[in-house]
């Protein structure tokens, strides 16, 4: 992920990067190679369950603690650095039941945005 920020990076030295992830993955983020770097390289937005408020303890707590904002106009006033919390509404929606949708030929339309399944399509993915 670091290596693909940095390469990202160097292609956009001043615009805004966000590296966006789920809140499971957050929690783990100490356990990544690399992880210290990832906020200068980028903002983290974490997905999260509305009304789910998470404990973090540790490294990840400290990030937390020093790096949260409020309010998505912060990621916008720089080019990485900020950690936002972004709710959304969970879906039961899962990749591996979606790749094998397209695999036996059925639609999985809905469950993507139209401009993803027009990709798939075109590329010829997971037919």
């Amino acid at each position: 992920m670091v290596e693909t920020l940095r390469s990202l990076r160097d292609e956009y030295a001043s615009e805004s990067l966000c590296l966006v992830l789920g809140e499971d993955a957050f929690a783990g983020l100490d356990h990544w190679q690399q992880w210290r770097q990832l906020p200068e390289l980028a903002h983290l937005v974490v997905m999260s369950r509305p009304g789910h408020a998470p404990e973090f303890s540790g490294p990840v707590g400290e990030l937390v603690a020093s790096r949260r904002v409020e309010d998505t106009a912060e990621l916008r006033r720089r080019a990485a650095g900020a950690l936002l919390f972004c709710p959304v509404t969970a879906l039961a929606i899962s990749a591996t039941a979606i790749r094998a949708m397209l695999g036996r030929g059925q639609s999985p339309r809905y469950l993507l945005p139209d401009a993803v399944l027009e990709s798939i399509r075109q590329q010829g993915l997971y037919g």
